[in-house]
């Protein structure tokens, strides 16, 4: 049989003839795999030769053996580390994108109860079915308050007769990890906030009137 030789700074090699006991030998992992017990032929042409010795140097690099307890202990470390780094960050994440998403729900609010007063002489809606607001338009669907995105949502009015004629919407975190402000909008259009007091719970309270809202800092518009 043709013998294959490999340069000097391999990692592996093969030796081959006629002898039945021709083997792959690999260095690192003291790994002999019999030729014949892996159903190799191997030939003349150079292509067969080769991927025959990659198949059998990828076979070689399987180590059999363990980890030791302290290479264990330094993956499991280094994961500990990467975890204490990425998570805290991963909150701050997602309380910036329910804050964000708040915010932007509040101004379409406005922006949908103008429209719909417009639309019934300068009666504002009750629900936020009567708007589609966040939820499927039902003029029947009497919901006041809903859970979206981290926030929970309030809409409150003032009634005369059959006629809304104020709103004010809250949205406050459902948890503290889930934002660290609240936020307030009325007919005016302007969204309002405030942040974290305490030990942080009133992010996670309605206010119980409308002017405690009007009292929070705007948002630039």
């Amino acid at each position: 049989m043709t013998k294959f030789v490999n340069p000097p700074d391999t990692f592996c090699h093969l030796k081959f003839a006629s002898d039945p006991c021709c083997y792959t030998e690999h260095p690192l992992v003291s790994a002999v795999l019999p030729i014949k017990e892996k159903g190799l032929i191997f030939g003349t042409d150079v292509a067969q030769s080769t991927g025959a010795f990659l198949r059998v140097f990828l076979e070689g690099l399987v180590m059999r053996r363990g980890f030791t307890l302290i290479e264990l202990m330094i993956v499991v470390a280094i994961i500990a580390i990467i975890a204490a780094i990425a998570i805290p960050n991963l909150l701050g994440s997602r309380k910036a994108a329910n804050q964000s998403t708040a915010i932007a729900n509040l101004r379409n609010l406005a922006t949908a109860e103008e429209t719909y007063a417009a639309r019934y002489n300068g009666s504002y809606a009750r629900y936020f079915g009567q708007l589609g607001f966040l939820i499927t338009e039902n003029p029947s669907d009497t919901t006041t308050n809903l859970v979206r995105s981290g926030y929970h949502y309030y809409l409150d009015s003032t009634v005369s007769g059959s006629r809304v004629t104020d709103w004010w919407a809250y949205a406050v975190a459902v948890t503290t990890d889930d934002g660290d402000y609240r936020y307030f909008v009325d007919k005016s259009g302007v969204v309002r906030q405030e942040g974290k007091t305490g030990d942080g719970s009133n992010v996670t309270q309605k206010p119980a009137n409308k002017s405690t809202g009007q009292g929070w800092n705007p948002i630039g518009q």
